[in-house]
């Protein structure tokens, strides 16, 4: 099959080995780990330089990272079999807690530390050694807590990983090239699949659904195990043509990227579970890649110590399947995306992601018989305002100086994708087009040849972005135009900074 290939947006070199790579909340920022003096640092993505102080409290080297919601905590898990947690504060010195130890608990060997980051900071903590898991919890008061201790005899566990969409849901993977499934906290459940992983094992949950992805270094194909109700299926994504050394799953999990032995970063559909992109050859094996929590970046690292910076908007234009599940990614979880939530909220009302949002918002207060101005009518409507804010930001991002986020909007017009910051704003900003389509599915959007056209087309659909909203970042309120009064945008083709005529425009 052909696919489409594309290229780093940048990359840069790290002096030491990194075995394990997170990013921060803001996508600007990754914390690497695996440096053999067992210091973390912490990079900043734009300018390619180290920021802050590096996280120095472990003997060894740090194998597992977890970074807290807000950005200002870290969680790190060694070879020296301790945890600690990091409170990052700019350019000061890290503080350090040492939230768990072995040695503290009469456990012995050198374990793997893992732990569950669904919610940025582990709420179970696995410590694992040959042929048993000790699992513990943290309290809200960041204390530990024994919650079980899971025996498997005549066992080798190689690797582990937390569900994301169940994070009490432990997946091991065995020296015997079995994986199972348990409950991490009773113990029970336990399913078994064989033939699944190999050598030094991958394993890693889609973010929306009970599916698992596993591969292994002497492996070139990613097994693929997916839930439906009871059943488990699984199936396989071949492209590369050398072992696998690493993969992550996009946050909206319908992506995912790995890199091996074969030096190419591959880009597969989720759903389909076909390739849709790939790099060209880089410098040497790639040992790391990771997504930002918006999914608008993702960074790989090689072996020859070199940090990649990739745009993930392109991919959204390569995507050609339809924003409905299919049978193989059906999971009990919410949809990942702030509209599908707040819809979800509304049962037994059939919402369809195929259509237009507020479309579907006034199919429901037709639904539910809901009166222009009726208390209910006006409460949803609010909170919809809220989701369709935080649906922008889910899709494109806040910052309004990330080049990423520009460049996914210039992908979402099927407009050629500038390298610059300042091509990119001045691509976008000399197009007329409505923000409510912008945010809406990957079909084409419509756009118009004057403000005074587009203002038309959006008060005769009701297309109205909401204004002053809080969740709002920079970004969108950049972009907010003044719909009512579209004489007021004359100027936009102009240019005009981040802080000129465009501040505090409102509705598009």
């Amino acid at each position: 099959m052909q696919t489409a290939s594309f290229q780093p947006l940048k990359s840069f070199p790290v002096k030491d080995p990194v075995s394990t790579v997170v990013f921060f909340p803001d996508g600007r920022r990754i914390a690497t780990g695996g440096h053999p003096d067992g210091t973390v640092h912490i990079w900043n993505l734009d300018s390619g330089k180290k920021e802050g102080n590096p996280l120095k409290g472990h003997s060894k080297a740090v194998t597992h990272l977890a970074v807290s919601s807000d950005g200002t905590g870290v969680v790190t898990g060694g070879k020296d079999s301790q945890v600690l947690l990091w409170t990052i504060r700019g350019n000061q010195n890290p503080l350090s807690r040492r939230l768990l130890a072995l040695s503290t608990i009469g456990q012995d060997g050198d374990p793997v530390v893992k732990f569950n980051t669904s919610t940025g900071i582990p709420s179970l903590i696995a410590f694992i050694s040959s042929s048993s898991i000790d699992v513990w919890e943290l309290t809200a008061s960041m204390n530990a807590a024994r919650v079980k201790q899971i025996s498997i005899p005549n066992s080798t566990i190689l690797s582990t990983c937390f569900s994301k969409a169940d994070p009490n849901i432990l997946a091991m993977a065995f020296a015997d090239k079995t994986i199972r499934i348990l409950n991490a906290r009773t113990g029970d459940g336990a399913i078994e699949f064989d033939g699944c992983c190999g050598s030094i094992p991958t394993l890693g949950w889609s973010p929306t659904s009970q599916r698992l992805f596993s591969t292994a270094s002497n492996m070139k194909t990613i097994n693929v195990l997916s839930q439906n109700n009871a059943e488990w299926t699984k199936q396989e994504m071949v492209g590369h043509t050398q072992a696998i050394k690493c993969f992550d799953v996009h946050p909206d999990g319908k992506f995912v990227a790995s890199g091996g032995d074969d030096k190419v970063l591959r880009v597969w559909n989720a759903d389909s579970l076909v390739e849709i992109a790939s790099s060209e050859n880089i410098s040497s094996a790639i040992t790391n890649v990771a997504f930002s929590p918006d999914g608008s970046r993702f960074v790989a690292v090689c072996g020859m110590k070199k940090v990649f910076v990739w745009d993930a908007g392109p991919m959204r234009a390569l995507q050609d399947t339809p924003s409905r599940p299919s049978s193989r990614n059906i999971g009990a979880t919410l949809p990942s995306d702030p509209l599908g939530r707040f819809f979800s909220r509304y049962p037994p009302f059939d919402y369809n992601p195929d259509e237009v949002s507020t479309t579907e918002f006034y199919r429901m207060c037709s639904h539910f018989h809901w009166e222009r101005r009726s208390q209910e009518r006006e409460a949803a409507y609010q909170s919809f305002r809220r989701a369709l804010t935080e649906q922008f930001n889910y899709r494109f991002g806040t910052d309004f100086d990330s080049l990423a986020s520009w460049q996914l909007l210039c992908a979402r017009l099927g407009r050629p994708i500038p390298n610059s910051l300042k091509e990119c704003r001045e691509v976008f900003m000399a197009t007329n087009a409505n923000l409510v389509d912008l945010v809406h599915t990957n079909d084409s959007v419509k756009t118009f040849d004057t403000v005074e056209e587009l203002s038309a087309y959006t008060r005769r659909t009701g297309k109205i972005f909401p204004r002053g909203d809080v969740k709002a970042g920079d970004l969108l309120r950049y972009l907010l135009r003044h719909i009512f009064n579209p004489e007021l945008d004359r100027e936009r083709h102009s240019g005009g900074g981040r802080n000129g005529r465009w501040r505090g425009q409102r509705r598009r």
